[in-house]
């Protein structure tokens, strides 16, 4: 059964294929003259840089089984792929190199030799039509997806999900669960994720299972989430097997599952204080395991949320990964990010709470450059936050008054990062400074900062 043309090939004016008869010639893959009109498309669409459209008819040639240009289109394919996705290029090689004649055998016997000779774990095994159809649409998922087309990148995702060998399968589904997570739809995420989880192979279907577990998490269904940690812990290797018993755990200190699912069915999952807050914690939870991934898709729910306080929170998150790899400059781009999504007004106490990342983290300098940034209601708390940091308590102290007036929800952070502040230091500007922490909790009524401050003196 032929695939349908879901694209249409941007061919270049002086490229002869009318695409009328092209689309007759997709019907008819395994054709000769059928065959090399496709070839001429693809190879058109590979000349002017459209790489994943000519993938596409490279692979449809590959799949017709054309004897000569078969294995020629899965050559062209290697050549395409060799710099991006090796495994399906060194597939595509053994396929041209075992089914081809002359020239493209030779040519991609010497390729793969050559691939070897850099150290590259050799490619024995025959690949079958199946396997280049297939790794060459998870290819092509992937590309689109970067080019910044998540339609067109699931539609190819899906294909390769339906392959049948088993290993390509999973991994396309996994790569469209975490594209579908990404683009807000988790209904289908959660299809893609299960879908990779109960194929039940070694390199992705515990993470799958996890993954899954964490939609579902989302979704408040704590029971079927238990169920695809489990899952994770069966299927998964050693890291999945101790992320799965970590999550499982977690769920276990909840209390009764039955009783938590049905307490978390009653909340109301569009709220953005619980979707906000949720994400933050997920993010800081995934950043602890080492899943920076994870981590920054979590904050950039919480951004999304729009919430007053989550919203700049996630902000300043990913701001932090941005600035080690950018500095100011990648923590101004991820900061931004509140102006793209309509929250302008949220930038100020995005750099207010970035300050205090810097700051948590030791870096004192830089913490206090972002604190010039705010604006409005966050200022005074920036202010604050430099008085604490140079020991300008008394100051420090009536800043804080204006925080409770103009931003009473920014004083649990201003008093979290005076604890920090205290950590930093002994003696007596570590009691100062833990005596200011308790004065804050007292004066915002913050019990959590008030027991903290006092574990603190007491040390």
């Amino acid at each position: 059964m032929t695939r349908k043309i879901t694209r249409v090939p941007q061919l270049s004016p002086e490229c002869g294929v009318n695409l009328a008869i092209l689309a007759m010639a997709a019907d008819l893959p395994g054709d000769r003259n059928s065959a090399e009109m496709m070839a001429e498309c693809a190879e058109d669409l590979a000349t002017h840089g459209q790489t994943a459209d000519a993938l596409e008819w490279f692979s449809r040639i590959v799949e017709g089984g054309e004897p000569e240009l078969g294995p020629h289109a899965a050559l062209r394919i290697a050549g395409l792929l060799v710099d991006y996705d090796l495994e399906t290029a060194q597939a595509a090689l053994r396929y041209a190199a075992d089914n081809g004649t002359g020239d493209v055998a030779e040519f991609a016997a010497d390729n793969l030799r050559i691939l070897t000779e850099h150290e590259v774990p050799p490619r024995t095994e025959p690949a079958t039509v199946e396997e280049v159809v297939g790794r060459t649409a998870m290819a092509r998922g992937v590309i689109l997806n970067v080019e910044g087309d998540p339609a067109a990148a699931s539609e190819a995702l899906e294909q390769a999900t339906e392959c049948p060998v088993p290993d390509i399968a999973a991994s396309a589904a996994f790569e469209l669960g975490n594209l579908l997570e990404d683009d807000g739809d988790l209904t289908g995420a959660q299809a893609a994720y299960r879908q990779a989880a109960e194929l039940r192979r070694p390199r992705v279907s515990g993470q799958a299972a996890i993954n899954l577990g964490l939609v579902l998490s989302k979704q408040m269904d704590v029971r079927g989430a238990h169920a695809a940690y489990g899952l994770a812990v069966e299927v998964g290797d050693p890291d999945d097997v101790a992320k799965g018993n970590d999550l499982l755990e977690q769920l276990a200190a909840l209390g009764d599952l039955d009783e938590v699912h049905a307490r978390a069915q009653q909340l109301d999952l569009t709220d953005p204080d619980l979707v906000g807050g949720s994400a933050v914690a997920a993010g800081e939870k995934f950043l602890g395991d080492g899943d920076l991934q994870s981590a920054l898709r979590a904050f950039e729910k919480a951004m999304d949320t729009g919430h007053p306080i989550h919203a700049p929170e996630g902000a300043a998150w990913v701001a932090a990964a941005f600035y080690q790899v950018e500095g100011m400059r990648g923590a101004e781009a991820a900061i931004g990010r509140l102006s793209e999504i309509g929250r302008a007004d949220l930038t100020p106490r995005g750099w207010f709470m970035f300050g205090c990342r810097l700051v948590n983290g030791g870096n004192v300098k830089d913490g206090e450059n972002a604190w010039k940034r705010p604006v409005g209601d966050a200022r005074a708390a920036a202010e604050c936050g430099r008085h604490v940091v140079r020991g300008k308590l008394a100051k420090a102290e009536t800043a804080f008054e204006e925080v409770l007036t103009a931003a009473p929800d920014l004083a649990g952070h201003l008093g979290g990062l005076t604890l920090e502040v205290g950590d930093l230091y002994t003696g007596h500007r570590a009691q100062a400074t833990y005596e200011l922490a308790l004065r804050f909790g007292e004066r915002a009524e913050l019990p959590w900062l008030i027991e903290q401050a006092r574990a603190s003196l007491a040390r």
